[in-house]
Parts: structure tokens; C-alpha cells; sequence
């Protein structure tokens, strides 16, 4: 059942798949203006504690301050340095996330991979589609209601949806190593 809908959603949807990425990424493009303005303050504000760090270490040099103190402060001021450099992470990848406009024949290919698994995949390639594609199944009482997850461009789409997942992924089990032989430390013997 789950196949079908797959299926259906990516048969019958993709206009309303393709609305729902062009309105996240104008959501992403509106939001874009206050990643950069958030990221150019905590430079700032990695640049300042940053000074105050090597103004403490300077002071302890010259034996201006003792070293606990030094320790002590330096603790909670690089915890704030992690965390500063945290959150500047976060907003550049952000800001690195893809801006243009989706052509959607992405959509397509992952539509025609679909069916393409669905109608000659083995189970496991079945069953690691269906795990790339939901979200989450929500049951409530008598109903399953599946999440179907949407990638949003050509690089967000996972390998077993690619085009050509299929002809490099033939051999997914792995061969059993050769047996080995009776030669070792010890010297060989007719037999045990």
C-alpha cells in the first residue's frame, strides 16, 4: 500500500510538490536578509571575545593576574566562543543552501526511479526507498496516514533514487571472503 501511494504521489502530485519547494525556498530566500545580518554579529562578537581572551593571557604573561583566575575565565569565555562559532556554522550553511529556482525534472527522474524500483527492485532496494522517502507514518485509531519526504533539488535526493543507483548498485551483498588456509605459526600437519 505504501508503494502505491509513493507512486501515486509522485505520479499524480508533482505540480503540488514542486508549489510546496518553490514556497520553502521563498520562505528560505525571504529569511536570507537576517542569516547574514545574525552572522555579521557574531563575527563581531567572536572578534571581541576572542581580544578579551588574549587580553587575559597577556595580563598573565606579565604576571598582572593570577592563574586561576586566568583558568577560570578563559573556561567561560571559550564556551562562549564554541557556541558563537556553532550558531556561525549553522548560518553559513544556511547561507550556502541553493537560492535558485527548482526546474523540477529532478522530480521526474526520482518519479520514473519510483516506479523503476517498485516494478523491478528487489526487497531491500523496496524497502530503503520507502526509508529515504517517509517522513514519518502517523496511525491514529484506524487510519496510517504516511509523511512523504520531498527533496528539495537534485543534490537532496538520496543515492537509491538517483538515475544511476541502478547500474552501480547491482552486487548490494557483499562476497564472503576466501577461507583460510592452514599455513600459520605453526608448521603444517596432515590433518586434525
Amino acid at each position: 500500500m505504501i508503494l502505491d501511494i509513493l507512486r501515486d504521489f509522485y505520479t499524480n502530485h508533482l505540480t503540488e510538490a514542486l508549489d510546496a519547494i518553490v514556497a520553502e525556498r521563498a520562505q528560505h530566500h525571504r529569511a536570507r536578509g537576517g542569516y547574514e545580518q545574525e552572522r555579521a554579529t557574531i563575527e563581531d562578537q567572536l572578534a571581541t571575545k576572542e581580544g578579551v581572551v588574549d587580553r587575559y593571557l597577556t595580563d598573565y604573561e606579565e604576571n598582572k593576574i593570577d592563574r586561576d583566575i586566568v583558568a577560570e575565565r578563559i573556561e567561560n569565555i571559550s564556551e562562549q566562543i564554541r557556541q558563537l562559532r556553532h550558531r556561525r556554522d549553522e548560518l553559513t550553511f544556511l547561507l550556502d543552501v541553493d537560492a535558485d529556482e527548482p526546474d523540477g525534472t529532478y522530480l521526474a527522474e526520482i518519479r520514473d526511479r519510483i516506479a523503476e524500483i517498485i516494478e523491478t527492485g528487489s526487497t531491500a532496494e523496496r524497502k530503503a526507498m520507502c526509508e529515504a522517502l517517509l517522513a514519518e507514518l502517523r496511525i491514529d485509531h484506524e487510519t496510517a496516514t504516511p509523511v512523504i519526504r520531498i527533496p528539495l533539488s537534485r543534490e537532496d535526493t538520496p543515492s537509491i533514487l538517483q538515475p544511476e543507483a541502478r547500474t552501480t548498485n547491482q552486487k548490494a551483498v557483499r562476497a564472503c571472503p576466501p577461507s583460510v588456509g592452514r599455513t600459520g605459526l605453526e608448521p603444517v600437519t596432515d590433518g586434525l
